[in-house]
């Protein structure tokens, strides 16, 4: 269960959150494994539950 599952956040957050580059972030939202929920085309935000379904999927 994640920690907040509904919180939206950004890129760095994100990346932070699940202990990985930035950069990173940016790739699985390129890649199509994320989808930004909300904020701005040059800033999006991206739900934690979906950054920790991501996660556990790739364990």
């Amino acid at each position: 269960m994640p920690l907040y599952p509904s919180a939206a956040v950004d890129a760095q957050a994100a990346a932070r959150y699940a202990g990985v580059q930035q950069d990173t972030v940016r790739q699985w939202r390129r890649r199509g494994l994320i989808t930004p929920c909300g904020g701005t085309p040059r800033r999006p935000l991206y739900r934690l539950d979906e950054i920790e379904r991501l996660l556990q999927n790739r364990r």
